[in-house]
This record gives structure tokens, C-alpha cells and sequence, in this order.
């Protein structure tokens, strides 16, 4: 039988649950982090200990100023301690022997600028000399104190150079490459960000590119890494709500105007995290709800009133959960799950819709996710990621699929449509994919070298419709005598041929897999205390196939990419507040089926 594709990251995980007992086995340490500020004990500072630049535990302190750090396996860490108006600081060489416990005390200060009686606090820039790359991370402290909206896209364009689509480059948004939580949720058919998730489900977000290592690929513009919250040991909870009316706006419409504005508007929100076992099992819930009405002026002559006599409704849902557990020493497994969905009752309404001329739209989306890392002693980190993800997007017509609509012939949109939605739509993306990814650290005389070696596989596919109802839009000429319920006004009187415009064809059927399979090594040599050498190499292969409307699936496109990458970083201050970085590489774009979708055979568009 031919091995699977997922038969190498079964065998590795069967690898790190042989090796787990004994991991569980070892003893633990314990660690007291005592904050403190010049006036006292600091409660709501974060503690994070380190290992391999990877953030192993997290824990904020109490009201005493006191953060507990469990289940730690001996070894040599970097703790890390941070708190909003306080300069960061990071204590090197913590050691943590086999059954002991040890106490560590860190004294913030306070990072005060004053500007005409504004109070600005801010933490001292450190920047990373171990990798090249240019990045952009926002914590959610900075989400919960800029004035934001909801979206999700706006965070990106705190990143200098960049905006919510075009990051880095004039490429769109199919150039960039999107994840939650580590794992692609890149739309595989079209290209951008398939999950939209709620704004406050994030603990911080990456945006990368330019210097990027060979452990990131599959984009040419930007990748966008979402991190989402998790539990700790202190319970932590809110409640937000909002309401909007009409009677309470004034309107921003205007007679000419094409769109929609807001009638009323209503949204809950709620969340909560912490423990169910202290130390070791925490969790992370959101939901989201919002409802609104939204109202058009009407520009259709033969329907009275200002705004047309009915709105669109529309619902949205987000929910969001994460469970994370450290059943032992050197173990932590999360699994989280995210569903949304949008319905709505005459979508999209511009006003140039008669009564059933608009469609009824719904949108389920369901992620779901789950990693293991497993801590081999001071020297490797494995970690193992896998995810599903799967949307349902419909547009369907309020009279059924058999009856034609109705639109007055026009060379440009908005079109008027009557008795029915020209078109039924449909669009079904959904991705696996599986990443396994090993960090070493070695030694070579006085030199330090981290390795990162893995391998990422992903498989997407892409079912597209669009179906023209009843087969035909018919398209009579707009005259003052045009009546839509009667046929024989369809025509104008003045003309000879008495004939009707028709609209024929234009029909998509689409069904599309896409296949990505990936091996990459990334290095880290300290040359010196100041010089960093961060050498890379990735090789891809992506595969394509078509199904046509006949049912013969194929092979449609097939190729290979080899990705090298080399960058430099050279310390100027010992304070790393002056770095210069130089960067070289290679990059591909991840395949979606859009490139390949007019390929022989397919049979993809109807003239």
C-alpha cells in the first residue's frame, strides 16, 4: 500500500509519546517570581520563562506581587518580567534544579515621559539579533488601549510599510499567507484570510516578511499570525454590550447615494479563562453575538417611498474556546476549536432591488486545532501542530433556482432586478494541514548554533458555484412605460423587432484541490557575541487537481520551489538598541486554485 502523506507525522508523534513517560518521570522545580516596583509589590505583572527564545511558561502575579512557575524540569532558563508602564526586565542564567524550589526577585521601574502634562509609558526597545527578519508583534495590551474597531485587518497596518491587504509590495491580499495559532487558514481557492476571528480572542500578532527565516513560506507579500489567548491560574472574565438606533443618528445618506447605513444595531460579547487545575489545566472561552438592520434608498421608480420597503438582517456569531494542559515536566498540549457565522435576509441591499430580488446568505465556519510540545532537557524543543478547517458560503434566491431574474439592460453596475436573484452562489473551501518542527541547541567550542528543522503538509480544496436561475436573465430596456410584472411592456413601443434581451451562460462549476508539502532547516550561529550568521533552505512541491462537471478528476498543474535564505545581524551597541541586519532569500507563493482554474480540460466556465 502507498504510504499516506501523513505517514511521517504519524510516526513522529508516535516519537514523542514513546518518549513522554520519561519525561513525566523526571523531577520537577518550582519557581517564585517576587515583583516589585519602588513603591511596592506589583500585582498584574506577567512572568515568562524561556527556552530557545520559545516562551515555555507564563504566569501573572497576585496581589502580593507573587507569580507561581510549576512542573519545570531542571535546566537553564531566561525569566522575563513585564508590566504595562514598567521598563521590561530579563534575568539571564535561572537555574532550576530536580525537586527544588527557587525564588527570584525583579524590581521594576517605572518608564515615565512627560509631554505638556501627557503621561507616556513605554517599555525599552530590544531588538532580536538571533534572526534577519522584519516583524511587527502587537500585544493585547496595545488592542485593548488603541482606539480600534473590530476588525481584525486594522492591526495589520500598525506595521510600518504595510496596510491590511498590501504588506510590503504592491501585490493584493492573495500574496500574503495567513495562520491561527501556528497552522494556515489561507483560503485555498482564492487566496487571503478564510477565518475572520473576533478581535479580542487575540494575544498578540505577527506580521512578518521581508528577512523572514526557511521555517515561514508560502507567501510573496506577508504572513499574519494570529496568537490566541489561553488560561492561567488567575480567573479573569468581562461582559460588553452595545446598542445602536436610527432615531438616535442622523442619516449620512444622500439622494444619489449608493448603499446602506445603519437602522438598528445590537451586539453581547463575553469572556472568561482560567483554571479548572491549578498549574495544570486551563482554559479559554469567547462568544459573540451582533444583530443589526441596515437601510438603502430606494432607486427604483416604480416602488414609492425614500427607502426601499424592506432591509437587510443580518446576524453575526463568533465563539471561541482553547483548552491547554501540562499533565507533566516537559509537557503541554493545547486543543482549541473557533465557529462563526453570518446570516442575513436580503444581503448586500443597494435599493436597486424590487421585493425577492436579493439573496438569503449564511456562512458557518468551523476551526479546529491542536499541538503537543514536548521539552527534551536544556538542549531541543519538538513540537507537533495539526488543524481542520471548513466554510459553507451561500448565496441562495428567495424564489428557488428555476425562475429566471429580471434586469434592466445597463453597461455598468448597480443593475435593477426584479421577481428574482439572477444568480444562486456557492462557495465551499476547506484545509488540513499538519506541521512537526524540531529546535536544537548546540555547541561547537565557543560557538552557539540553533537549529530548527521540520516539516509542514497541507491539503485544501475548492468547490465553486455559480448558477444562473431559470438559465437566463432576461434583460429588457429601461423606458418610462416599463412595468417588471408585464412582459409585453419589456419593449419599447417605438421599436420594430419587439425582441428581449437575454443574458445567457456565465456559469462557474469548480472543483479544485490543492496539495503543499514542505521541508525546511533554519539556522542560528552566534559568531561572537555581536554576529549572527542565520543561514536557511526550503523546498516545496505543490499539486493541483480539477474536477470537471464529467467527474474525471486530474492532475492539473505540478511543481517544485527551492527557497534558500541567508541573513546577518551585527550587535553595534551591547544594549541591542542598535542592530544593523542584512537579508537574501527566496520566495514562493503557496498555490490556490485560481491559477490553474482555465487549464484544458476543466471545463470550469460556461460562455
Amino acid at each position: 500500500m502507498k504510504p499516506g502523506p501523513f505517514r511521517p507525522f504519524l510516526l513522529a508523534g508516535a516519537l514523542l509519546l514513546a518518549l513522554a513517560p520519561s519525561a513525566l518521570r523526571a523531577q520537577s522545580g518550582i519557581l517564585f517570581v517576587r515583583v516589585s516596583s519602588p513603591v511596592g509589590p506589583l500585582s498584574s505583572a506577567t512572568a515568562e520563562l524561556l527556552h530557545l527564545e520559545q516562551v515555555l511558561h507564563r504566569s501573572a502575579t497576585d496581589a502580593r506581587g507573587v507569580a507561581v512557575l510549576g512542573g519545570l524540569p531542571a535546566g537553564t532558563y531566561r525569566l522575563r518580567v513585564s508590566a504595562l508602564g514598567y521598563r521590561t526586565e530579563v534575568v539571564e542564567e535561572v537555574r532550576i534544579a530536580a525537586g527544588s524550589s527557587r525564588a527570584v526577585d525583579v524590581v521594576l521601574e517605572v518608564a515615565p515621559i512627560e509631554v505638556e502634562g501627557l503621561t507616556v509609558r513605554a517599555e525599552r526597545i530590544q531588538i532580536q539579533r538571533e534572526n534577519s527578519e522584519f516583524s511587527t508583534r502587537v500585544e493585547e495590551e496595545a488592542i485593548l488601549l488603541l482606539p480600534m474597531s473590530y476588525d481584525v485587518r486594522d492591526l495589520i497596518a500598525l506595521t510600518p510599510g504595510a496596510r491590511p491587504d498590501n504588506i510590503w509590495g504592491g501585490s493584493s491580499f492573495q500574496a500574503n499567507a495567513y495562520r491561527m495559532d501556528g497552522l494556515s487558514t489561507t483560503h485555498p481557492g482564492l487566496g487571503g484570510n478564510l477565518l475572520e476571528p473576533n478581535i479580542n480572542w487575540i494575544d498578540h500578532l505577527e506580521v512578518r516578511g521581508l528577512g523572514a527565516g526557511a521555517e515561514f513560506g508560502g507567501f510573496q507579500g506577508g504572513l499574519v499570525d494570529v496568537i490566541t489567548k489561553t488560561g492561567s491560574n488567575e480567573f479573569q472574565g468581562s461582559i460588553r454590550t452595545g446598542f445602536e438606533q436610527d432615531l438616535l443618528n442622523n442619516t449620512n445618506l444622500v439622494d444619489t447615494e449608493i448603499g446602506t447605513e445603519v437602522a438598528w444595531r445590537y451586539d453581547m460579547e463575553g469572556e472568561a479563562r482560567g483554571p479548572i487545575l491549578r498549574d495544570r489545566l486551563f482554559y479559554y472561552v469567547s462568544g459573540k453575538r451582533v444583530g443589526q438592520d441596515r437601510k438603502a434608498l430606494n432607486h427604483l421608480p416604480q416602488v414609492e417611498g425614500s427607502h426601499a420597503p424592506f432591509q437587510e438582517g443580518r446576524v453575526e456569531e463568533k465563539l471561541f474556546g482553547k483548552l491547554t494542559w501540562a499533565p507533566g515536566d516537559s509537557h503541554l498540549l493545547e486543543v482549541s476549536g473557533a465557529y462563526t457565522d453570518t446570516r442575513a435576509d436580503n444581503y448586500n441591499l443597494t435599493g436597486f432591488e424590487a421585493a425577492g430580488a436579493t439573496h438569503r446568505y449564511s456562512s458557518p465556519t468551523l476551526l479546529l486545532n491542536g499541538s503537543i510540545r514536548e521539552l527534551l532537557g536544556n538542549w531541543a524543543v519538538l513540537e507537533a501542530r495539526v488543524n481542520h478547517f471548513s466554510k459553507d458560503e451561500r448565496y441562495d434566491p428567495y424564489q428557488g433556482g428555476g425562475i429566471p431574474g429580471l434586469s434592466n439592460f445597463s453597461l455598468t453596475p448597480p443593475y435593477n432586478a426584479f421577481r428574482n436573484a439572477p444568480l444562486t452562489l456557492r462557495s465551499a473551501p476547506a484545509s488540513t494541514a499538519a506541521t512537526l518542527t524540531g529546535t536544537f541547541r548546540l555547541k561547537t567550542g565557543s560557538l552557539e548554533h540553533q537549529l530548527k528543522v521540520g516539516g509542514e503538509y497541507s491539503r485544501g480544496s475548492f468547490l465553486d458555484r455559480r448558477i444562473r436561475n431559470g438559465g437566463v436573465t432576461w434583460l429588457p430596456v429601461r423606458w418610462s412605460g416599463f412595468d417588471p410584472e408585464n412582459p409585453l411592456t419589456w419593449t419599447q413601443p417605438a421599436s420594430s423587432s419587439k425582441r428581449i434581451s437575454a443574458l445567457y451562460g456565465g456559469e462557474v462549476h469548480l472543483d479544485a484541490d490543492v496539495e503543499t508539502t514542505a521541508a525546511f532547516a533554519q539556522s542560528s550561529i552566534s559568531l561572537g557575541p555581536r554576529i549572527v550568521l542565520t543561514p536557511g533552505l526550503r523546498l516545496t512541491r505543490w499539486r493541483g487537481w480539477i474536477t470537471p462537471a464529467s467527474g474525471n478528476r486530474f492532475l492539473a498543474v505540478e511543481a517544485d520551489g527551492l527557497d534558500p535564505r541567508l541573513g546577518v545581524s551585527v550587535e553595534l551597541t551591547r544594549d541591542r538598541t542598535f542592530v544593523a541586519k542584512a537579508h537574501w532569500g527566496r520566495y514562493h507563493q503557496n498555490l490556490i486554485s485560481q491559477m490553474f482554474d482555465r487549464v484544458e480540460g476543466a471545463d470550469v466556465f460556461t460562455n
